[in-house]
C-alpha cells in the first residue's frame, strides 16, 4: 500500500495518507489549523471542533467530509448524518435544522436549496415550472408562495382559480389543520397572488 506524506509545514507537521497526496496535505494544513483529522466511531465529541474527514461520530461541531454522524452542528459536505443543525451540503440526512444545499435528507426543519427530501417543516421548494421574483410568507405554520397564476402553501401547489374553487372538505384532507390555515389566511394568499399577477400584466404591457 503506497503511503503519501506532505512536505513539512511552517509549523512543523507532516500529514500522511494512504488514499492520496491531496488529503496527505489536508491533513498537515488541518494540523496546522489545530483541527482534529480522520476521526473514527467517536463519541462525546463535544470536546471536538473543525474535524475533517470524520465516520461514525456524534456531538461534533464546524466539521465536513463527515459520514454517518450524530448531533452535529455547523458542518459541511456531510452524509447519513441525523439531528445536524446549521450545516451545508449534506446528503441522505435525517431529522436536520437550518441546514442549506442538502440532498435526499427527511424530516428536516427550516432548511433551503434541499432536493429529494420529504416530511419537511418550515421549508418550501417550488414545485412547479421555474418561476421568477415569486412572492412568499414565512413565519406561518406553512409557507406559502405565488407566481400569480399559481400558489403553494407547504407542498400543496395548484393553479389560483383551483384553490379559489376548493371546498373545505378538499382543503381539509391537504393536512390537519389546513382548513383552519385556510380560513384566516385565504383573503391574505388570494390578495397576493392577484398583486403579483398584477405586477407580471403591468411588465408585459
Amino acid at each position: 500500500m503506497m503511503r503519501y506524506e506532505s512536505a513539512k509545514t511552517s509549523s512543523g507537521n507532516i500529514g500522511m495518507s494512504y488514499t492520496s497526496q491531496a488529503e496527505a496535505d489536508a491533513n498537515a494544513a488541518a494540523m496546522d489549523a489545530g483541527n482534529n483529522f480522520n476521526c473514527y466511531n467517536c463519541s462525546d465529541c463535544s470536546g471536538c471542533s473543525r474535524c475533517y474527514n470524520c465516520y461514525n461520530c456524534s456531538g461534533c461541531s464546524h466539521c465536513s467530509n463527515c459520514y454517518n454522524c450524530s448531533n452535529c452542528y455547523k458542518c459541511s459536505n456531510c452524509s447519513d448524518c441525523s439531528n445536524c443543525s446549521n450545516c451545508s451540503n449534506c446528503s441522505c440526512c435525517f431529522s436536520c435544522s437550518n441546514c442549506s444545499r442538502c440532498s435526499g435528507c427527511s424530516h428536516c426543519y427550516k432548511c433551503y436549496n434541499c432536493s429529494r427530501c420529504s416530511d419537511c417543516s418550515g421549508a418550501l421548494i417550488w414545485r412547479g415550472s421555474q418561476a421568477e421574483k415569486l412572492l412568499t410568507i414565512n413565519g406561518l405554520k406553512w409557507p406559502v408562495a405565488t407566481s400569480g397564476t399559481h400558489i403553494q402553501i407547504g407542498c400543496q401547489q395548484h393553479t389560483v382559480e383551483e384553490w379559489e374553487s376548493f371546498d373545505d372538505a378538499r382543503i381539509a384532507d391537504m393536512a390537519g389543520g389546513a382548513l383552519d390555515f385556510w380560513r384566516e389566511f385565504k383573503p391574505t394568499i388570494m390578495a397576493m397572488a392577484a398583486h403579483r399577477r398584477g405586477l407580471k400584466m403591468a411588465k408585459a404591457e
